[in-house]
Parts: structure tokens; sequence; C-alpha cells
């Protein structure tokens, strides 16, 4: 009977520890977010609710619902996840945004190209127009060249900002 007793202590341990690491991960679930595609490094980034959006931060935001079913129907979501975009915020309330097929200005210098059709081949949205950000529109784009951004959905008011994050361990660069 003790040694029975003897050898649940390693099996009691073992299932202490692994509970404890899925307490940790549940709650970390709501701290971090991974980073997979290429329109910024890839890793782990720590997310918290922003006390201010500035330039050069990266937001978290709800993806746009005049593009929700492009990308849908593309495969660009995977299916059974809530999924979020992550892009670095480029321009805000007064920057000059003029998005044509000669490519994105912020402010008159340029940004990156706009392309025409996605890596499938597949028509991308045009919204091409020049105009200025209003109070509380966000301007996002990534300086990765088939990036899925502002340049193709427009601007993403605050209220869709979920998260700002931080890269907390980064495993390659653009």
């Amino acid at each position: 009977m003790w040694r029975k007793k003897a050898e649940l202590k390693p099996l009691l341990y073992a299932l202490l520890i692994f509970a404890g690491f899925i307490i940790v991960c549940k709650v970390l679930s709501y701290k971090i977010m991974f980073q997979i595609t290429p329109s910024l490094p890839k890793g782990i980034y720590w997310i918290d609710h922003p006390n201010s959006i500035e330039k050069g931060m990266i937001c978290v935001f709800d993806i746009p619902h005049n593009v929700y079913g492009l990308m849908k129907t593309r495969g660009w979501l995977p299916e059974h996840f809530r999924f979020y975009l992550s892009k670095p915020l480029v321009a805000k309330q007064g920057d000059i945004i003029e998005v044509s097929a000669n490519g994105l200005y912020i402010n008159g210098k340029y940004f990156g190209p706009v392309k025409q059709y996605d890596s499938q081949g597949l028509p991308l949205p045009r919204i091409y127009r020049k105009y200025i950000l209003m109070q509380w529109e966000y301007f996002f784009a990534s300086s990765y060249t088939n990036s899925f951004d502002s340049r193709y959905f427009g601007t993403v008011r605050k209220e869709n900002i979920r998260w700002v994050e931080k890269p907390l361990l980064v495993f390659s660069s653009n």
C-alpha cells in the first residue's frame, strides 16, 4: 500500500504542473498574440489597451466589414478562429492620404505600391482617392509589398481598434 502512494506522487506532480501550465496559458491568451503573416515580423507580441494611439504603433483592429467577405472567400481567414488585423499606424487626423494606381502617398511622400491584383492573380479593391484624415480616423499600412492594409480597405475608426501590440519574441523579420 505504501509503495502505491509513492508511485502516485510523480503522477500527481505531473498533473499539477500540467494544470498550472493550462491555467497560465489561458490567462496569457488575453495578453499575447501570435503574428504569423509576413506583413510584420513573425513572433509573439504583448497586447494591451492603448492610452493613446500614435504613429508607428502596431495596432490590432477588427477586420473592416467592406473586405471581410473578400478575405473569407479567398481563404485568408483561418476557420474556427477569431481573427484581427495587426498593422503599423502610418497616418492619423490631419494627414493627407492619396491612394492611386501610382502608389500610396502620405503627406505627399511615397510610401509604397498599390497593387491591382493579389498573389493569386485576383483583383484587389480599388479605393483610389485623395483625402485628409478626420478625427478618430486611422490609416494602417505595412512596408511589406503584399500587405493587405488600409490602401485596400480605407481608414479604421478608433472604436474598431482593440489593442496595441509590442514584440516580445520575434522569430523573423520582413
